[in-house]
């Protein structure tokens, strides 16, 4: 489903349908892609009209190759979409799909996402594709959730940011997703201020999902279910020691979290 050109891309604007663009990063995950999808197509369907549209963009134009080798036709290039960004007083929502591995350094990338900011666009991040916005300066200061595996790494490279561990965050305009099905959850709770929740029940019945994340939920099991540990005290310990990877608590701020 392709975007039309010059629509509006602010997620919370009131145009007869809402329009993305999602950028495809190399060795994209195909899971946290197609969740992002499948929920506005489902969207879609319950209300029984085009509310939201797509497009895939890669960076020659070519299909892009997903982490799991599968490839995704992609509608236009980076260059063709900066040139209509510039043809247009608006764009529309950028997601940029990324995947375990951090993208590398990419100038027209960056410009080309800044140019969006510019036009007051929303922008999204998925996975990896949240250090690319990092990366060209648009999360400064902003709340960012960011994959658990990679949160040391992009702390460390990004303090600016308030890099969270939880599933989805959405800090203005800006929104940002740690991977996996999370791209699923955030994107219904886009549903859900859009079209209420009657509507992303009804999605969630078709996609057979039993419940959906709110943006600040944790991204990983609790600690008990995947260690089989029943010890309140060591189990308190240990997720104060995840959640501060970072800056690593004193040995009394871990008594005093054991009680």
């Amino acid at each position: 489903m392709r975007v039309g050109e010059g629509t509006p891309g602010m997620l919370d604007s009131q145009p007869t349908c809402r329009n993305f663009c999602f950028y495809l990063l190399p060795t994209f995950s195909l899971q946290a892609f197609s969740s992002a999808v499948e929920a506005l197509r489902l969207a879609n369907e319950v209300l029984g009209r085009d509310v939201y549209s797509w497009q895939v963009i890669s960076d020659d134009g070519q299909p892009a190759a997903s982490s799991c080798g599968l490839l995704v036709c992609a509608d236009s290039s980076l260059s063709f979409e900066r040139e209509r960004t510039r043809r247009s007083i608006s764009a529309p929502a950028v997601v940029v799909v990324g995947g375990r591995n951090a993208p590398g350094p990419h100038k027209q990338l960056d410009a080309w996402l800044r140019e969006c900011r510019n036009r007051r666009s929303s922008l999204v991040g998925i996975s990896s594709g949240t250090i690319a916005l990092a990366r060209a300066g648009l999360a400064e200061g902003r709340r960012c959730a960011v994959h658990w595996e990679q949160f040391p790494i992009f702390s460390e490279r990004f303090p600016g940011v308030i890099a969270t561990q939880t599933a989805f965050e959405r800090d203005g305009n800006l929104y940002t997703c740690a991977g996996g099905d999370a791209p699923f959850d955030m994107f219904l709770d886009l549903v859900d201020h859009h079209h209420g929740a009657i509507v992303v029940n009804r999605i969630c019945e078709k996609a057979i999902a039993c419940s959906t994340r709110s943006a600040g939920d944790r991204q990983r099991l609790p600690l008990h279910s995947r260690v089989q540990l029943n010890h309140q005290a060591v189990i308190k310990v240990i997720e104060a020691m995840e959640a501060n990877l970072t800056e690593p608590l004193l040995l009394d701020e871990l008594v005093g979290v054991a009680g």
